[in-house]
């Protein structure tokens, strides 16, 4: 299965998430996304953006830990970040309405989209 279809299943399996993205946080860049609807580079640029910012403010509470997922609220978005490797530059990122439930998200971000049950 490659990225694309990924992320498409994530996209799927996360109720009301409109967008999911796979990311280069050492970069700042998104590097392939999936969503209902066209998505300006501009949003996928804050997504990684905040994305990165997550991962230093938690790596900065807990050094020596890095942190292998993170959560963004804001009024009317809740993001969930995970990292396959909690050392790496990956990050795979779910975004939906702020009333969305919060630990499903999360759980998304660190479980197989295909439901194995294996980290990702």
């Amino acid at each position: 299965m490659d990225m694309q279809d990924r992320l498409d299943a994530l996209r799927s399996t996360a109720e009301q998430s409109d967008l999911a993205a796979y990311t280069d946080i050492g970069a700042g860049l998104v590097l392939s996304w999936s969503s209902p609807a066209p998505c300006p580079r501009e949003a996928l640029d804050s997504l990684a953006a905040r994305a990165t910012a997550c991962f230093a403010l938690a790596g900065a509470i807990s050094p020596g830990h890095p942190p292998a997922a993170a959560l963004h609220f804001t009024a009317r978005r809740t993001e969930a970040f995970g990292r396959p490797d909690a050392e790496g530059d990956e990050a795979i990122c779910l975004a939906a309405p702020a009333e969305s439930d919060a630990a499903m998200l999360l759980s998304c971000v660190i479980t197989d989209p295909q439901n194995t049950g294996e980290q990702i």
